[in-house]
């Protein structure tokens, strides 16, 4: 997923009907929602947004609509969220990424490094491979499997979980009736 190659901000958008670049515009965030379509993969996904990060973009919104008020700057109607004061799209975003990192003191910090920590947290929160490999676009699962050291402590996190629940029964099983597959025996 390259949706910041180069820093172009232009390869993500809300509308599935199109191909064309388009920018994201406030209306994918009040649904929350985000569509990739320049991919590595060449496919077309749409993934919802966290909630503080919709709402920051939102604020963001907010905030360029008060400061085109006060500075007297009429937008031209496009309704992009990353985009200059009279609306026009902004082309790249590398010098402000530098400065970011500078200010935050993350100078080695790559913005795919960001993708990295997303896969990690999501399998530290108790997501599994498949869940990571769906949400960040991978094609296969091998291409996911390089998180899966972060797996085990939540294996023997389930593993401990499950010794507690035996030991709650005093070992003892009671059947549930769930089970839909072979039983027989």
């Amino acid at each position: 997923m390259r949706f910041w190659k180069g820093g172009n901000l232009n390869g993500y958008s809300c509308y599935p009907e199109t191909k064309e670049k388009r920018p994201l515009q406030l209306s994918c965030l009040l649904f929350g929602l985000i569509k990739f379509f320049r991919t590595k993969t060449k496919k077309l996904r749409t993934e919802f947004l966290m909630p503080r990060t919709k709402q920051a973009l939102i604020e963001w919104y907010k905030h360029q609509e008060w400061m085109r008020h006060r500075k007297k700057i009429t937008d031209n109607g496009s309704a992009l969220v990353f985009c200059r004061l009279d609306g026009t799209s902004i082309k790249g975003f590398d010098k402000s990424w530098r400065k970011v990192r500078k200010i935050a003191g993350f100078e080695e910090l790559h913005f795919h490094d960001l993708r990295h920590t997303f896969c990690s947290n999501l399998l530290l929160s108790g997501s599994d491979l498949k869940d990571v490999k769906e949400m960040i676009g991978h094609r296969d699962l091998s291409m996911t499997d390089r998180y899966s050291h972060l797996t085990s402590s939540r294996k023997l996190l389930r593993q401990e979980e499950l010794a507690r629940f035996y030991a709650s029964n005093n070992g003892v099983l009671r059947p549930t009736g769930e089970h839909r597959g072979n039983t027989k025996g």
